[in-house]
């Protein structure tokens, strides 16, 4: 890899135009993106920029979007192939060729995907790439939107210098006409990430990678499990599965560096139903395969599975706790305020104490010094206190969220902001993406692939769980992880259901996603642990200011 000048063109000089004044503010993003792995693009507007200024002074271009621009263009005579040309890419590109002064690039315009669909959940794909070794991907990527209806871009594949890099698996989709990523000589025809900078944002490094540019450092990604040892009222539960996953898991995490921070779910040893095995540490001895699971958890809270408090069960101020345990009595005179850094206090050596009573060291991941809090433990002073009187130097939370209920009593301390760096009171605050998650009675429905989708929206259940699956997979992990990721730094989490209830494991796919993607954007993004995020965030404020 070596060091490349970047340029984001905006692709008209007509300050008045659509394509100026959206392509000016997506490169600002694109922009802000590039930075957050060190590498500082400059914007250009063509027009204002000849081809020969672009050629002399940078190594290639981005167009941030040509969704819906079909136009005539400056960029458009930028287009045409000579030897020597510095490579463009063009998000959303779809002008037919010999249209608008464009040259014979093998584009013939659009087509629609899903039987014209309108509806997101039914863009995703699982997509091959051509000629290289990649391993397949799912993606819900489009190059526009006409009517609503979603579109994908249509080529010529028997023009002799177009080559399509990137399509919808034949195997599983053979009826798509649309494909991904095509290229014209060096000139490349991209998704469109739409004017709001979220959709099919792994086009970002993929364009680095592609062009084998060195970012001046890579970033992590890393991952929770909520409720590692649980014995919940989930219909379809099923422990050799269960035992299955984590053993799979854990040689997935020796295989790429993944460290999986795990939530034991406690209660701080308070009497409200102290002998469910719901709480970790009745979990865990549950039956042979949950005490299989402990005894890894305990080998390797150091390395790849360090463990932390998850305490759905304590109460703050008037709440009754998860799914209202306990019920609230308060008379005159008997009020404590639980927001109290003595409350604080008691809870946390509670924890502590219950989490080594289990074999564990701490309570907060060993020296990663994290928790992955439950939607009942979180408030503005109680991450004074853990500042103050803990270890803890991150913890993950929905930075941009706040939740009160008769059950919770959830305050981000920062509810209407959502950023890679954000940190409070010195503690670093991790935002966080469950791709598995539906919102449905777990007690009533299996979570195995099939139901996901289905109870989802992605489909009806009748359909090829294959086809389900590329659906879900690519809106949620393809579109919304990803933007999480890259905009948030948000970590992926999950919990320990979407790996029982079938194997291979709901849960499997999304890692196994993040090993292809791995693969894929090697130098750019590596799978790590907390402590990677925190290092990055350190370097990048340094670097950045």
């Amino acid at each position: 890899m070596a060091r490349k000048r970047v340029a984001l063109i905006v692709p008209h000089n007509d300050r008045n135009s659509t394509a100026y004044r959206r392509n000016l503010s997506l490169a600002r993003q694109w922009r802000s993106a590039l930075l957050l792995s060190g590498v500082d693009a400059t914007i250009i507007v063509a027009g204002d920029v000849t081809k020969a200024q672009f050629q002399s002074q940078y190594d290639f271009g981005i167009v941030p979007t040509m969704e819906n621009l079909t136009g005539a263009m400056a960029i458009n005579s930028w287009l045409d192939y000579t030897s020597g040309d510095k490579p463009l890419y063009l998000c959303g590109y779809h002008i037919p060729q010999g249209t608008a002064g464009t040259p014979a690039t093998g584009v013939l315009g659009l087509t629609p995907i899903s039987s014209s669909t309108t509806n997101i959940k039914r863009v995703g794909r699982r997509a091959v790439w051509g000629g290289s070794s990649n391993p397949w991907v799912y993606v819900a990527a489009y190059a526009a939107r006409v009517s609503n209806v979603y579109q994908g871009l249509r080529v010529d594949a028997s023009n002799p210098h177009l080559q399509v890099l990137l399509r919808p698996d034949p195997a599983l989709h053979p009826s798509d006409a649309h494909v991904f990523i095509a290229r014209w000589h060096n000139r490349y025809f991209l998704p469109t990430v739409g004017d709001t900078f979220q959709f099919s944002l792994w086009v970002v490094p993929w364009i680095m990678v592609n062009e084998d540019a060195e970012p001046e450092w890579g970033r992590p990604w890393t991952a929770d499990i909520d409720h590692i040892i649980s014995v919940s009222g989930s219909l379809g539960l099923n422990f050799n599965n269960y035992l299955q996953t984590f053993q799979w898991l854990h040689t997935f995490c020796q295989q790429t560096g993944l460290v999986v921070h795990c939530g034991a779910t406690t209660s701080a040893l308070n009497n409200i139903r102290p002998t469910n095995p719901y709480l970790h540490r009745n979990g865990r001895t549950y039956n042979s395969q949950m005490a299989q699971i402990h005894q890894v958890l305990l080998a390797e809270q150091h390395r790849h599975f360090p463990c932390c408090l998850h305490d759905h069960y304590w109460m703050i101020e008037d709440t009754r706790g998860s799914g209202g345990v306990t019920t609230f009595v308060n008379p005159y005179g008997t009020f404590r305020e639980m927001n109290s850094p003595a409350a604080f206090r008691a809870h946390w050596k509670g924890s502590m104490q219950e989490m080594q009573q289990m074999g564990f060291t701490d309570a907060h991941c060993s020296h990663y010094r994290y928790a992955n809090f439950a939607n009942n433990q979180f408030s503005d002073r109680y991450l004074r206190f853990l500042r103050d009187e803990t270890p803890l130097r991150a913890v993950r939370i929905w930075s941009g969220s706040c939740n009160v209920s008769a059950d919770a009593r959830f305050m981000a301390p920062t509810p209407l902001t959502r950023n890679p760096f954000e940190r409070r009171y010195g503690i670093e605050i991790v935002n966080s993406y469950d791709a598995l998650w539906i919102n449905v009675a777990t007690w009533q429905y299996v979570m195995n692939r099939q139901n996901i989708a289905a109870l989802d929206g992605y489909g009806d259940a009748s359909e090829d769980v294959e086809i389900l699956w590329a659906r879900v997979m690519g809106h949620r992990f393809g579109n919304l992880m990803w933007e999480r990721w890259l905009r948030e730094g948000a970590l992926h989490y999950h919990h320990q259901l979407e790996m029982a209830t079938e194997y291979p494991s709901p849960a499997m796919w999304v890692y196994e996603q993040m090993r292809a993607w791995r693969q894929i954007l090697s130098g750019w993004v590596f799978l790590g642990s907390i402590t990677d995020i925190v290092n990055w965030r350190n370097r990048a404020r340094s670097t950045l200011g």
